[in-house]
């Protein structure tokens, strides 16, 4: 009787085990994933930062050109419209 309650502990305690082992794993996996997924978010972020720089330095451009050509900025923007 002793003997089968201490096999039976000792299977407990290893499916307990082989559980634990698996959520490990299963984390493991995930913080890497969120990591990957971390260093692509921050790669578009950059990127549209640096688009939005690029549009703001063209829309400046263009605002200047306007004020020092508005006749010619009229004709460019009717005819790209």
């Amino acid at each position: 009787m002793a003997r089968s309650i201490f096999l039976l502990f000792c299977v407990m305690v290893i499916c307990l085990g082989v559980l634990v082992m698996a959520g490990v794993i299963e984390n493991a996996n995930l913080r890497n994933q969120l990591e990957q997924k971390t260093i692509l978010l921050d790669s578009v972020q950059a990127e549209c930062e640096i688009k939005d720089f690029t549009l703001s330095r063209y829309d400046f451009i263009i605002e200047e050109f306007k004020s020092k050509y508005p006749k010619q900025a009229n004709v460019i923007i009717d005819e790209t419209e």
